[in-house]
Order: C-alpha cells, then sequence, then structure tokens
C-alpha cells in the first residue's frame, strides 16, 4: 500500500515538472521571435498585415466577442490605446465574422483603433497560444518580448509596457 502511495506521489510530482517545462517551454520560446507578415482584414474587408505596424511597439491582443476575460479587458485596454499613442494597439479578433464583430463594439460603446479579423486563426497557431485572451508585447522590429495568456490587469499590463518600453528605448509622449 505504501509503494502505491509513492508511485502516485512520483507520478503527480512528473506530471507538474511535465507542466511547468511546457509552459516555461511556451512562455521562453517566443521572445525574440519575429513574427511573420500574417495576413489579416479589417473589418471593412481590406486586407491588413501584421507588418503595417512595424517601426512602433506594438501590443497584439488576441481576443474574441464570445470570452468573458477579453470582454473585462476591453476597457482598460481602449483606455490605454488612448493614453499610449506611441504604441500600436492591434485588436485581433479570432475566426469572428465582420459584422458580428462590429455589432459587438457598437453595443459595448468601445471605439477601437486597429480591429483586424484573423479569420483563419493563423496568428494564435503561430504564437502557440493556448487560449484567449492573449496578448502580445513586440518591439518596432515586431519582435516579440512577452506574451500574457489571459485576462489583464491595470497592474500587469502598466509593467508590460514599461518592458516594452525599455525594450524599444521609447517614452511616453508628454502634452
Amino acid at each position: 500500500m505504501r509503494s502505491r502511495h509513492i508511485i502516485m506521489a512520483l507520478a503527480a510530482v512528473l506530471s507538474l515538472l511535465a507542466l511547468a517545462v511546457g509552459l516555461a517551454w511556451w512562455t521562453t520560446g517566443l521572445p525574440g521571435k519575429t513574427l511573420p507578415d500574417i495576413r489579416l482584414q479589417t473589418l471593412s474587408g481590406a486586407p491588413a498585415a501584421l507588418h503595417d505596424f512595424k517601426g512602433r511597439p506594438v501590443v497584439l491582443n488576441l481576443w474574441a466577442t464570445w470570452c468573458g476575460p477579453c470582454q473585462r479587458e476591453m476597457p482598460l485596454l481602449q483606455a490605454s490605446q488612448a493614453a499610449n499613442p506611441d504604441i500600436h494597439f492591434v485588436f485581433v479578433n479570432h475566426k469572428e465574422a465582420p459584422d458580428v464583430v462590429r455589432n459587438w463594439l457598437a453595443a459595448e460603446g468601445l471605439q477601437l483603433g486597429n480591429v483586424v479579423l484573423d479569420r483563419e486563426a493563423e496568428l494564435i497557431h503561430e504564437t502557440g497560444s493556448r487560449g484567449l485572451p492573449t496578448t502580445i508585447f513586440l518591439d518596432a522590429g515586431i519582435r516579440v518580448r512577452e506574451m500574457r495568456l489571459g485576462e489583464l490587469s491595470a497592474q500587469s499590463l502598466s509593467a508590460s509596457l514599461k518592458l516594452l518600453r525599455r525594450y524599444t528605448g521609447t517614452t511616453p509622449d508628454k502634452d
């Protein structure tokens, strides 16, 4: 009986170790990687590309209208987009139709710049994201500097923007 408990405990420890290694690989495998020029689409149907935003730091937010945490963080991201004109905020909707996205944004009273559609889920696959929302912080060369899975808080967003500015050598515009 005692050996059974030891085997179960060992299996649990090995499972946790495998999870930790996988998570470490996922979070450390991307920093420094330049994302490919993924083709996206604007809400009006015009083509857009990830590299259209090259030249300034970028905050990519992968989201969907049906995602509760995505919904909750949108007002924070809208305010941050307005407060940080030196950074491109790009809202990449995951696999939804333009009308669905447009209607949801209007119903929520959100006015976001740079809302694009990833109808083929290329970005989520390219980054290896495991869920929504995922926020990816890119330097001006479209290199990944940080990736966060889950809902952002004001504190976590602020810390990530500070880190992003350190990588890019930018400071916020002052009035």
